[in-house]
């Protein structure tokens, strides 16, 4: 494992992931990854356009929903 520098890249902070990450991950330029905090940590994946799209939907769905989704929970 070798530690990543966080670099100022104009008015923001990044990361420069190095080649082996990069492989590992399946991702190119352009694509999204995404940070999710868990018990252990930090961890970092690739996104999924279709996943992402489905949670979209979930998202506009329970925020119209809420009270029909509690009942249906009971």
């Amino acid at each position: 494992m070798r530690p990543l520098k966080i670099k100022k890249i104009v008015n923001s902070l990044g990361v420069i992931l190095f080649a082996e990450i990069i492989q590992k991950l399946q991702v190119n330029e352009g694509d999204s990854i995404l940070a999710i905090e868990t018990a252990d940590g930090i961890h970092i994946i690739a996104s999924d356009p279709e996943f992402e799209s489905g949670m979209e939907a979930y998202r506009q769905v329970v925020s119209k929903y809420t009270h029909a989704l509690k009942e249906l929970a009971k």
